[in-house]
């Protein structure tokens, strides 16, 4: 992911809160937590 977002950065890109979002396996209620609020900031963007 982190390689990610260097490539998207380099090309012009905003990643939002600057490092995207990473979970692995199953997201805990943190992780599920902030996958809604970056969902939130995206529709907030579209």
């Amino acid at each position: 992911m982190r390689d990610w977002v260097d490539r998207m950065s380099s090309a012009g890109a905003t990643v939002l809160n600057g490092e995207g979002l990473i979970c692995n396996e199953t997201p805990d209620s943190d992780v599920l937590a902030d996958c809604e609020n970056l969902g939130k900031q995206l529709a907030a963007n579209a």
